[in-house]
């Protein structure tokens, strides 16, 4: 549909859905003149409102987006986010093991030793200002005053949760990179 049938058709099921409820007020004032008429004009009002609602619905609505074996019309079948390839956002985490500085693109995994001591340094969100990115490790408390911002604290891999796992064995964790409170980028941590 373009843009002009759609507002169209927006504009006419808003319509619709005044004219239901206009309907509506003028049935109940009818209702003190006249019985019989009372009763088709609320039941007229009515179907106009539910039309006239049901229109704005179906305009408004996303589109069907159902793919096959999908167990609920209009929903796509829940995938593990984990496991998708994400495109590539240009964010990138540097973090410190030792000496030796890494750099991570968005979705990759470090492979580490099951106590080694890493600290993240900093996030590269492009055209975000810094202040409002945070850096998680799920499964992690570094510093109890600042929520989920890890930055600048030396993570011992030994002190994660293991109900923040990815994993059974709890050797997978996220490091999830916020921006405000909606997470806009991953990076795995692989304990071996």
């Amino acid at each position: 549909m373009t843009d002009v049938s759609s507002s169209a058709v927006s504009l006419l099921a808003l319509l619709l859905s005044a004219l239901g409820v206009t309907g509506f007020i003028l049935s109940l004032i009818l209702r003190e003149f006249n019985r019989p008429k009372f009763v088709v004009a609320l039941i007229l009002s009515l179907a106009m409102l539910a039309g006239g609602t049901y229109f704005c619905w179906r305009t408004f609505q996303p589109p069907f987006e159902g793919t096959a074996g999908s167990r609920l019309p209009g929903r796509s079948p829940v995938l593990d986010q984990d496991r998708l390839p994400r495109p590539s956002s240009g964010i990138s985490l540097e973090l410190k093991q030792g000496e030796k500085q890494i750099t991570l693109a968005d979705g990759e995994t470090l492979p580490l030793k099951k106590g080694a001591r890493i600290i993240l340094t900093d996030v590269k969100v492009p055209g975000v200002a810094p202040s409002r990115i945070r850096v998680n490790v799920v499964g992690f408390i570094g510093n109890p005053n600042r929520e989920a911002e890890d930055r600048n604290v030396e993570i011992d891999t030994n002190g994660f949760l293991r109900k923040f796992a990815l994993n059974p064995e709890g050797t997978r964790y996220k490091v999830a990179v916020l921006r405000d409170k909606d997470e806009i980028a991953a990076f795995f941590l692989d304990l071996k």
